[in-house]
């Protein structure tokens, strides 16, 4: 059987089962089973398979028909232009976060050796970035769970960053932010489903951790948390990821922040919630 032949079948069975993108899939499927970059692919196509390989290749599909989302089964996905370690118990890093980084590092280029903390870490994705793209800044990435804290670990070594530490902590928990420096930036991309919610979202995305996704009742109990529980240095600012009508109610939350901008994401959504606290 050649790569072709094998890559045919796959798929068929993704298109059949109603896959959308399933030309992409199937090579970043085909790819990840051959151990090859998927720009190779198309070089290969009339080699033969080992049988090892397509046994790897059948297995990475039928783990596909079960909705387990593609970025698992590879073990990694891109984010700004970078690979990181993702898998069962982390949030997938998504294109619209890359909106979050941005803001970030537009407002952070007015202030000297930042010191940053991401909340709800994950798999790192923010946090890193930030480490890597400014070099100068302390950047402390918290995380409640083991299983994304494993991940977080995992990346952080990846880049092998001597500015970024993963922290385990509980936004809730109010004796958190006495750990940790005061920040420039605190930073987060939080569970901001609402409970009832859930049920309804995409297979793939119910394969991601409740606990990364649900944000209670009406999806800002960790905004809550954290205007609580957190504040910035004067001049320093909170930067926040959001659902859909929530930039308000977050606003509202900060109200005694007068400076306060909403950005909408790459899809024209209102993302991100960006508030200030002015220098004194």
């Amino acid at each position: 059987m050649t790569v072709r032949q094998a890559y045919n079948s796959g798929l068929a069975a993704l298109s059949e089962a109603g896959f959308e993108s399933c030309e992409f899939e199937a090579s970043q499927l085909m790819s990840f089973s051959l151990g090859i970059a998927p720009g190779r692919l198309n070089f290969i196509f009339n080699d033969e398979i080992s049988p090892g390989e397509a046994e790897a290749f059948d297995l990475a599909v039928k783990r596909r028909l079960t909705h387990e989302p593609l970025q698992y089964i590879l073990g990694e996905w891109d984010f700004y232009s970078k690979t990181f370690k993702v898998g069962k118990g982390v949030l997938i890093p998504r294109p619209e976060t890359e909106g979050l980084v941005d803001i970030c590092l537009e407002k952070l280029r007015y202030i000297d050796s930042p010191v940053i903390i991401d909340l709800c870490a994950g798999s790192g994705c923010i946090a890193i970035t930030l480490a890597r793209l400014l070099p100068s800044s302390r950047v402390f990435a918290v995380e409640k769970y083991d299983d994304a804290l494993f991940y977080l670990n995992k990346n952080i070594s990846f880049f092998s960053l001597n500015n970024v530490k993963a922290v385990k902590g509980d936004i809730f928990d109010s004796s958190l932010a006495l750990s940790l420096p005061k920040a420039d930036a605190v930073v987060s991309n939080p569970p901001y489903i609402s409970s009832e919610d859930i049920p309804l979202l995409q297979k793939e995305v119910k394969c991601e951790p409740r606990t990364a996704l649900d944000g209670g009742s009406d999806g800002i109990d960790f905004y809550r948390a954290i205007r609580s529980n957190f504040s910035v240095n004067p001049g320093g600012f909170f930067a926040f990821e959001c659902g859909e009508n929530q930039s308000g109610l977050i606003c509202d939350l900060f109200d005694a922040y007068p400076n306060k901008q909403v950005y909408r994401d790459i899809y024209g959504v209102e993302r991100f919630v960006f508030v200030e606290r002015l220098s004194e």
